[in-house]
């Protein structure tokens, strides 16, 4: 789930049974290979032969397919992220907002990932020359 989520970061899970999961929303699941997985709904509208919900899943700077899970594959919905101890809540409007933002690139992220990385980088070198310019001056 790069860049969203990072090696060291923890999730806070909340069960399901009673809330609904909305495109955009973090997933914690199981796949049908039996391996854990946490990944944004993009999609939510398919059902199955037993008229249960398939959802289509995809980590943020994942390239390949989205995958089907169903609904009684999802362990529970992701509400919280702590970071370096500060935790910030999924559930704020604002997140929800910059949720249905990387569920609506999501087909494009072969292409919108690497281009907010180089601009992430250069951005990053041109604060720090202009940083190191004004403590000189």
């Amino acid at each position: 789930m790069r860049p969203f989520l990072r090696d060291g970061d923890f999730i806070v899970v909340s069960p399901i049974e009673n809330s609904s999961i909305k495109i955009g929303d973090v997933v914690f699941c199981i796949t049908t290979e039996n391996k854990i997985i946490v990944h944004r709904v993009i999609r939510k509208h398919e059902k199955d032969k037993d008229n249960r919900i398939i959802m289509f899943i995809k980590g943020d700077a994942t390239f390949s397919s989205p995958e089907k899970v169903k609904i009684q594959n999802v362990l529970g919905k992701v509400v919280a992220v702590v970071k370096n101890g500060r935790k910030k809540r999924l559930d704020t409007k604002f997140y929800q907002i910059i949720g249905l933002f990387f569920a609506v690139i999501s087909p494009f992220s072969r292409w919108i990932y690497p281009i907010g990385s180089i601009m992430k980088h250069r951005g990053r070198r041109l604060l720090g020359r202009y940083f190191k310019e004004s403590v000189k001056s």
